[in-house]
C-alpha cells in the first residue's frame, strides 16, 4: 500500500491491485468451469439410481472371485503373446477387444473420485493379481514357442513417449464414457471396443512377459512396463475426475452405504476388514483432496522418463537421418542395410550398415562419418561400421581372380574384397539362419544366397526333418526372411524345402543299393563342406568299405562325422543329421 504525498491518503499499489484481480478473475473462471462440469450428469442423463447402478456393476467388475474374469485374462493374454510373436495386428486387435483389464482400472478411477476405498484396495490387487498372470502364462508361451524374434509389434511397445500418454488420457475419458447408464440403459457403449483398442493393457504386459520368457531382458520388460503404467495411470486420472463430477451432486456417502450391507452378505473380506480399527481409521482420513493425490503422484512419476524416451527417440531419429543423408551423397551408392540395423545405447550408437556401390569410397569414409557424427552429436560415440557386398557383376568377376595376378593388376586387390565380403555374408547368413531355426522343424542341411544386382535377392534353404503343413511352413518362412533382412533390408524371401529325413536308413545288401548309398554319402559329404553347423553320425552293420573317407576330406569336416559299428546279419545303415 502507498501514500500519496500532502494528502496523507494511501493509494492501492498497482503491482497489488493488478495480482487480486488477476486471482479473482481465475477464481471466476475455475467457478464456471466447475459449474459447467456439474452439468454433465443431467446432459448426460444420469440419474440417482443409474448412478447406484453404475457404483454397481463397476463394483461386480473389479471382484477378484470371478472365474470367467480370470478365464478371459489367461485367453486374451494367450491371444495377444502369439500375436506379437507372430507380428499380426489382427490377433492383437482381438485380443484387445476380449481383455477385461479396463474393468478394475475404471473402478480404481472411481475409488478415487468417491472415496470407496474398498472398491479401490478390491480394484488394486485385481490389477496386480491379473498382472502377474498375464506375465507368466505370456512367460509361459514364448518360452514354449520356438519361435522368439524380436518383431516389430514387440519392439513397437518398449519405447513409450510421452505421446503415449496423451493417446491413453484421450482413451480413458473414452472408457468411463462407455460405462455411463442412462435409465439403467448404456448409452455409449459401443465406444467401449474402440476404447480397449486404443487404450491396448493386455499387449504391453504381454511383451514384459515376452522379455522374461525369452531371458529376462531387462530392456524390453522395462519399457514395456512403462508402457503399461502410463496406460494405467491415465485412465485411472481421466476416468477420477470424470466420475468426480458425475457423481457430484449426490450424496456420495449416502450412495457406498446402500451398498455396504450387499458387501457385508456377499464378501468375506469386506467383513474381515470391517472389523479392523486401522482400516476405519483410513477410511476416514482420506478426505476429498487427499484421493486425488494417488494418479496425481502416479503422473508426475512417469512424466520424466516419458519426456526423456521423447527427447532419446527424437536424437536416434535425428542422427539415423543425418547418417541416411551423407549415405546418400555418395555417387553410386546403394544400401542394402540402412540405418534401420543401428543400435542405440544412452551414449553411443553403434551397427552395420551394409551397401553396394560401383566404386569403393574413400579408405577413411568410415572413420570420417563417425567422426562426423560425434561432432554434430557431441553426447554419442559413433562406431558404426560399413559393409560393402559384391554386386552380380562382381561376382562374375570373382570367377576370374585365380586367373589374375595381385601385381599385374589392380583390380584384383577389388576382386579379393569383393570376395572377401560375399564370402562374410553368406557365413553370417547360415550363423543366424542356424540360430533361428527351430529344433522342432528339423536341421538346416544347406543354404544358397541368390543375388540380384543390388546384392542378395532370396535365399534357399534344404533342410532335414518332418513333413510339416504348408501353413506352418508359410511362418517359418516369413519369421527367417524378417531375421535375414536385417542383412539385407530388401531381400524379397527364403524359400525352405524339405530335403530329407532327420534319420533315415539306408539297405546295402544288393548293387543297386549300394549305389543309392554312394550317392547319397557324396551328397553328405558336400552338405558338410557347404554348411559349418552340420554334423553327421552314422551307424551300420557290414558296410565298412562304403564308408571310407575322402581323400580331399579336411579335419575339421572329419571331426563332424561320427562312425560307429553295431551288430547285425544284414547290410544296412543308418543316418543321422545333427548340429
Amino acid at each position: 500500500m502507498a501514500t500519496k504525498k500532502g494528502t496523507g491518503k494511501s493509494v492501492p499499489d498497482p503491482a497489488e491491485s493488478e495480482k487480486r484481480d488477476l486471482a479473482q478473475e481465475l477464481e471466476r473462471a475455475g467457478g464456471r468451469l466447475h459449474s459447467l462440469f456439474v452439468q454433465l450428469p443431467h446432459k448426460l442423463g444420469v440419474s440417482r439410481s443409474d448412478a447406484l447402478l453404475m457404483h454397481s456393476q463397476i463394483d461386480d467388475g473389479a471382484r477378484v472371485k470371478s472365474l470367467p474374469y480370470w478365464m478371459f485374462v489367461i485367453s486374451s493374454c494367450g491371444i495377444a503373446t502369439l500375436g506379437l510373436i507372430i507380428n499380426s495386428p489382427a490377433v492383437i486387435i482381438g485380443a484387445m477387444l476380449v481383455s477385461p483389464l479396463m474393468a478394475p482400472i475404471i473402478g480404481l478411477g472411481m475409488s478415487v473420485a468417491i472415496s470407496d476405498v474398498y472398491l479401490g484396495l478390491k480394484s488394486g490387487l485385481n490389477i496386480v493379481l491379473s498382472s502377474v498372470v498375464a506375465v507368466l502364462t505370456a512367460a509361459a508361451i514364448t518360452y514354449i514357442v520356438p519361435i522368439n524374434e524380436l518383431t516389430p509389434e514387440i519392439l513397437s511397445r518398449t519405447s513409450p513417449t510421452f505421446l503415449d500418454l496423451f493417446i491413453a488420457l484421450f482413451c480413458g475419458l473414452v472408457a468411463a464414457l462407455s460405462s455411463v447408464r442412462s435409465d439403467g440403459e448404456a448409452i455409449m457403449s459401443s465406444v467401449a471396443p474402440g476404447a480397449a483398442i486404443g487404450v491396448a493393457l493386455m499387449p504391453p504386459i504381454c511383451v514384459v512377459g515376452y522379455g522374461l520368457g525369452t531371458g529376462f531382458t531387462s530392456s524390453i520388460m522395462w519399457g514395456a512396463f512403462l508402457l503399461f503404467v502410463t496406460n494405467l495411470s491415465a485412465i485411472i486420472m481421466v476416468s477420477s475426475v470424470f466420475y468426480y463430477f458425475v457423481y457430484e451432486g449426490y450424496n456420495i456417502q449416502k450412495l457406498i452405504r446402500l451398498l455396504t450391507g450387499r458387501r457385508e452378505k456377499s464378501e468375506p473380506l469386506f467383513r474381515l476388514l470391517g472389523r479392523q480399527e486401522w482400516w476405519i481409521r483410513l477410511n476416514e482420513s482420506i478426505g476429498s483432496g487427499k484421493r486425488f493425490l494417488f494418479p496425481v503422484i502416479l503422473l508426475a512419476l512417469i512424466s520424466y522418463p516419458l519426456i526423456s524416451s521423447l527427447a532419446y527417440l527424437k536424437e536416434k531419429i535425428d542422427i539415423q537421418n543425418y547418417v541416411s543423408q551423407e549415405l546418400n551423397g555418395v555417387q553410386g551408392m546403394s544400401l542394402i542395410r540402412g540405418t534401420d540395423g543401428l543400435v542405440f545405447d544412452r551414449d553411443d550408437v553403434k551397427g552395420t550398415i551394409v551397401y553396394s556401390s560401383a566404386e569403393l569410397p574413400g579408405a577413411d569414409f568410415q572413420d570420417r562419418l563417425n567422426q562426423d557424427i560425434e561432432s554434430k552429436f557431441p553426447e554419442y560415440r559413433a562406431s558404426i561400421t560399413l559393409v560393402r557386398i559384391a554386386r552380380e557383376s562382381d561376382l562374375s568377376n570373382l570367377r576370374k581372380t585365380q586367373e589374375l595376378s595381385l601385381e599385374t593388376s589392380p583390380e584384383t586387390f577389388h576382386d579379393a574384397i569383393r570376395n572377401r565380403h560375399a564370402t562374410e555374408l553368406v557365413e553370417r547368413a547360415q550363423s543366424l539362419l542356424n540360430a533361428r531355426f527351430p529344433d522342432s522343424a528339423g536341421i538346416i542341411l544347406e543354404t544358397r544366397l541368390i543375388y540380384s544386382t543390388d546384392g542378395m535377392d532370396r535365399v534357399l534353404v534344404d533342410f532335414a526333418g518332418d513333413p510339416m503343413p504348408r501353413e506352418t511352413l508359410k511362418i517359418l518362412e516369413e519369421t527367417l526372411t524378417r531375421a535375414l533382412q536385417a542383412l539385407k533390408g530388401d531381400l524379397r524371401s527364403v524359400e525352405l524345402n524339405r530335403a530329407a529325413s532327420v534319420r533315415e536308413t539306408f539297405l546295402c545288401d544288393t548293387r543297386a543299393r549300394r549305389e543309392i548309398w554312394q550317392k547319397q554319402w557324396s551328397s553328405d559329404l558336400q552338405r558338410l563342406r557347404s554348411n559349418p553347423y552340420l554334423k553327421l553320425q552314422i551307424s551300420h552293420s557290414g558296410a565298412t568299405e562304403l564308408l571310407g573317407p575322402s581323400r580331399d576330406l579336411s579335419e575339421s569336416i572329419a571331426s563332424r562325422i561320427t562312425i560307429e559299428e553295431v551288430n547285425g546279419r544284414d547290410c544296412r545303415i543308418e543316418r543321422a543329421y545333427s548340429r
